[in-house]
């Protein structure tokens, strides 16, 4: 019967260190996903200013081109 026991008490504390092992791995994929949402974020607000910058550049280039008066 001692043996059964030591056999229950050897699998929690293996349970329990593979629990906390998962628990240091969520804790730094959640740390990694914070990350790549906040870059993913970045890439979007630079998308959008690049793609006003290219709508001034061709509104202007517009401008200048139909506002020139043709001899």
């Amino acid at each position: 019967m001692n043996d059964s026991f030591e056999h229950f008490l050897m699998q929690a504390e293996e349970t329990e260190h593979l629990i906390s092992e998962v628990a240091r791995v969520t804790g730094g994929e959640r740390g990694l996903i914070e990350e790549c949402g906040d870059l993913l974020s970045m890439t979007y607000n630079s998308q959008v200013c690049y793609t006003i910058i290219l709508f001034i550049i061709n509104y202007t280039t517009d401008i200048l081109l139909y506002s020139v008066p043709i001899p």
